[in-house]
Parts: structure tokens; sequence; C-alpha cells
């Protein structure tokens, strides 16, 4: 809890790109801090968020704003996914600078606006990881995320599945193929799981 605690300090404190100390993107380092999120002012935490996806250049950095991004308490009519499509066409645009893992953070971005409402977003993922390199992509990342661990992975989809938090409201469609396809890789004992990458994921 501390170490969530310190991470939100240092969002809230964010200035200047290297401001922000992320620890690494997976959901043991993830939850504690978005919980510890959503009991702050949403315009202070929203504008700091904001500020480090538009200006750093750190994979895991961006990931971590991205996700976080998604499940603070906006408001229910705020079109906040138009402005996350901003900032997802802008990661497009600094892709040098971000380096090759940049297409993962796109991924995220697309995620976030699909889970603040965009349909189009939704439909967009929806057909990304449908294909086979990009839900090949998308199942290491989730099997990432969740330390690698397969109870943990499924056991998780399976909680959403049950109790649907607000944030997963409009991505469940999502998480319900997510989940069909971490689960058949799984079984299959699928090496495809241990190395996620980035340049499989689909950018028209």
């Amino acid at each position: 809890m501390l170490s969530a605690f310190n991470q939100v300090l240092s969002i809230a404190a964010y200035q200047d790109p290297g401001d922000f100390k992320s620890t690494p993107f997976n959901k043991a380092h993830t939850y504690p801090v978005r919980n510890l999120l959503k009991l702050l002012p949403i315009e202070v935490i929203g504008k700091q968020l904001d500020l480090i996806l538009a200006t750093e250049a750190d994979t895991n950095l961006l990931l971590n704003a991205a996700n976080y991004f998604g499940v603070l308490n906006w408001p229910i009519r705020a079109d906040v996914w138009r402005h996350v499509k901003d900032l997802r066409q802008a990661i497009r645009r600094r892709r040098m600078l971000i380096g090759p893992e940049w297409r993962a953070v796109y991924r995220q971005l697309l995620y976030t606006e699909a889970q603040l409402g965009s349909e189009e977003a939704k439909v967009e993922f929806i057909r990304s990881i449908v294909k086979k390199d990009g839900h090949n992509f998308d199942a290491a990342h989730v099997y990432q995320y969740h330390g690698g661990n397969p109870e943990l992975v499924l056991r998780s989809f399976e909680i959403k599945f049950e109790e649907t938090p607000m944030s997963d409201v409009h991505v469940i469609d999502i998480q319900r193929i997510e989940y069909d396809q971490v689960r058949k890789k799984i079984r299959e004992n699928s090496p495809s799981l241990q190395i996620p990458l980035p340049e499989f994921w689909p950018v028209d």
C-alpha cells in the first residue's frame, strides 16, 4: 500500500517528464493505485494523467497512465473518450520517440477509449483481437499483466463477469473475447503467451 501511495503522490506532483516514478505495468501494482486514485478529485488527477500521456515517452509510464485514466470517476455524460482518441493518435505521431513498443500504448489507449464509452473504439478493438497477430499479442499482454499466473488471469476475468464494475460496463464484450482466447492458449500451453510482441498489434 505504501508503494501505491507513493505512486499517487508522484502523479499528483507531476510537472515534467521523469517526475512520474512508476512500478512495472502489472495487476499487482496497478490495482492498489487505481483504488486510491478513485478517491481523489477527478479534475486534479485527470489533468495530471493527461499531462503524463501527452509528454512522457517511456512505455511503462504510458501504459500505467492509460490504465489509470480509464478507471477514474468521470462524470457519466462526459465524452472523455474523445480526448483519449486524440491522445491515442498523438502516440502514433510520437512513435519514433517512444520506440518499438508504441503499439502496446496505442492498444491500451484504444481499450481506455472503449472503456469510457466509445463504440467506435470498441469495434476497432474487437476487430483487432480477432485477427491472428492481434489476438496473439493481446492474449500475451493480458497474461503477462496478471503476472503469468494462469489461475489468476482466468479468475480475474470471472470476477469481472460476476460483478461487472462500472469501469468495465462498456468493455465486457471485449473481456469475454479475451477470456476465451487466453483460456484456449493456456489449455494449449501456447508459448505465444510468454512474450508479448507489440509489433503484432494491428494499426490501420
